[in-house]
């Protein structure tokens, strides 16, 4: 296995082409117009500080392997090598079963699709899998301080990954379903959103209300509290109040004078 990664590491490692600005010109041309070695550092030196922001995963749990999936697919789209080369980079990031694991999807010559696959059969049981649907997405609730496009994204994440049964728009009505009353309430009065585009627009709608929701409070409370220090002060003016009733009669009425000093 060793061997085997050397030879792939030293011979294999054709890291896909990028271009800037579109085309080769006389200054510069493309990423891929670059010589291998120079082209090799610069995405290899790139992919390595992403993926030390990867935590290793040190845990067979099914919970912690979705975690590390889901950690790693943002990466793995930036398509800056290779899925046999993306694989070998994430061997120093396993260990364990997950490591022989790894090695025979390397071994194979999986694509990082298939290697998922591979990893639902062999880690997520079908009960596993199903109790997890049911938590993740089917019964996961927003919680009040938990911020609206992280809870969209836990939720369509876990439902890539875990290959839940359903399409773009019963998802999209699933997340809906399970916002915090708060968040719905000002949804309340939007067209409803069938598409993940169509929720992140959404989304941008509920952020601005929210705002000026926070803003109107905060500028009720300010107006509250100065209300409340002119009150004071004017109850704890030097010399206090003095109230003086003067009744004095004439022509059988009662006249009462107060003094405020």
């Amino acid at each position: 296995m060793i061997s085997y990664i050397r030879f792939y590491l030293k011979g294999e490692m054709e890291p896909k082409g990028v271009s800037f600005g579109g085309g080769s010109n006389e200054e510069g041309g493309t990423f891929s117009d670059l010589p291998t070695s120079l082209r090799d550092n610069a995405e290899g030196s790139v992919l390595s500080d992403l993926l030390k922001d990867v935590p290793r995963l040190t845990s067979e749990e099914p919970k912690a392997i979705l975690k590390f999936f889901v950690d790693l697919k943002a990466i793995y789209k930036l398509n800056f090598v290779p899925d046999n080369v993306f694989l070998m980079r994430l061997l120093p990031k396993v260990q364990g079963s997950l490591l022989t694991f790894f090695g025979e999807c390397i071994r194979h010559g999986d694509s990082w699709d298939q290697c998922k696959d591979r990893v639902l059969k062999e880690y997520f049981p079908l009960f596993v899998r199903e109790k997890m649907i049911r938590e993740l997405i089917v019964f996961h609730f927003q919680e009040r301080e938990c911020k609206l496009r992280e809870f969209i994204k836990e939720v369509v994440d876990a439902a890539e990954f875990l290959q839940y049964h359903a399409s773009e728009g019963e998802i999209v009505d699933r997340i809906l379903m399970n916002l915090h009353p708060d968040i719905l309430a000002q949804a309340a009065f939007l067209p409803r959103p069938g598409s993940y585009r169509e929720l992140r627009n959404m989304v941008d709608l509920i952020d601005e209300r929210m705002a000026v929701l926070a803003e109107r409070q905060r500028s009720d409370t300010d107006s509250s509290s100065t209300q409340m220090v002119k009150g004071g002060s004017l109850s704890n003016k030097p010399g206090g109040t003095a109230v003086e009733d003067r009744r004095s009669s004439k022509n059988g009425l009662s006249v009462g004078i107060v003094v405020i000093d």
